[in-house]
């Protein structure tokens, strides 16, 4: 682990009293020390965009994007959290849904219009990822995907800067094959230390958490641990 990664709020951050994908839980995050701030995003059918994580409405039948936005439990827009990461962190906007170029411009006016420090959009959705890479080449790709080598040749073809493999599973090949192909490794969150740190070993790029501070101490305090290691080890003058 030559540097640390970035620290992703995953959800802005988890804490309690903070209700995940709100401007207090990146508030919350960007007080940790987050590098980036995480939200899922989605249009509701009245063309509401809403932080928003799929399953979390456990009763419906429907994806919530059927749902105009009063249908839906409460829920913050884009809007007051895009504002509330302001300039400080880079933003990273999931999107949970297929949007088409018309809606997908719509949420690029409005992200723009705040002026972010710098724009990610992340989808399983390669149609998002292909109008993002058509309206807005200045902004981040990371195409989310299952870890199977067919993937990193599908985002190259998409034009993604990062890829972003589900956390199970994941293995050290097809990391490094990632990384040979000229991607950035950014695996999904995930709470299991050990699993963190082989993800820096293996090279991430970035690492996404529901809680940024421990994570960065984590990280910090293993990573003196190897300097430390390193510099008493056999044959070192």
């Amino acid at each position: 682990m030559k540097s640390l990664p970035k620290i992703i709020g995953h959800r802005g951050c988890r804490a309690p009293g903070v209700l995940e994908n709100s401007s207090r839980a990146v508030a919350r995050a960007i007080t940790e020390g987050a590098d980036i701030v995480e939200v899922d995003v989605i249009c509701t059918r009245d063309g509401h965009f809403v932080a928003l994580h799929w399953p979390d409405v456990c009763s419906s039948l429907l994806p919530p994007w059927k749902y105009r936005l009063a249908e839906l439990p409460p829920v913050e827009q884009v809007t007051s959290i895009v504002r509330t990461a302001g300039q400080q962190v880079a933003l990273y906007l999931d999107i949970k849904q297929p949007l088409d170029d018309r809606q997908f411009l719509d949420l690029a006016q409005l992200v723009s219009s705040f002026t972010p420090r710098q724009v990610i959009v992340g989808s399983f959705h390669r149609g998002v990822l292909r109008s993002c890479a058509k309206h807005c080449p200045q902004w981040i790709l990371n195409y989310d995907c299952l870890p199977v080598h067919r993937a990193i040749t599908k985002a190259n073809e998409l034009g993604a800067h990062w890829i972003n493999p589900v956390a199970f599973a994941v293995r050290k090949s097809f990391v490094e094959r990632a990384l040979e192909a000229g991607l950035r490794f950014v695996p999904a969150g995930s709470e299991n230390d050990r699993r963190q740190l082989r993800y820096a070993a293996w090279g991430a790029y970035a690492l996404s958490t529901f809680r940024p501070a421990r994570l960065r101490a984590l990280l910090r305090q293993h990573f003196e641990q190897c300097i430390q290691q390193a510099s008493h080890s056999p044959g070192r003058r």
